[in-house]
């Protein structure tokens, strides 16, 4: 996408407010990528961590053939999509290890319990 660069610093990465009601703007231009990308939400290929690392393109694709008929339309939603799937990929990550590093922090805390109770 021409004028578009990924994140590559870890310290330029921020998630976006989150808004208490849940409402965030969609521009009409991407209404119909938006929809397709929530419609694939079960199709993301997992890690043994449960790190969504892709999207599994054999499912995008087949989805894409039975819901556009132009085939244009179809190869131009593709790349929203792939845009989308590149910008969620960092988010997925960073969302794993801080729910990874609070297990840790809760288990670690649940040590320092069980050794108070046994002294």
């Amino acid at each position: 996408m021409p004028g578009w660069e990924p994140i590559n610093n870890e310290e330029e990465f921020e998630l976006p407010p989150i808004d208490p009601a849940g409402a965030y703007e969609l521009w009409p231009d991407n209404m119909d990528p938006f929809c397709v990308y929530r419609d694939l939400r079960t199709q993301w290929r997992l890690d043994s961590n449960g790190l969504r690392y892709a999207l599994d393109y054999g499912a995008v694709l087949a989805v894409l053939r039975e819901t556009v008929a132009d085939k244009e339309r179809r190869v131009a939603l593709f790349e929203d999509l792939r845009c989308m799937e590149f910008a969620a990929v960092p988010v997925h990550e960073k969302l794993l290890r801080e729910a990874h590093e609070e297990m840790q922090r809760e288990a670690e805390f649940r040590s320092m319990q069980q050794e108070w109770k046994h002294r």
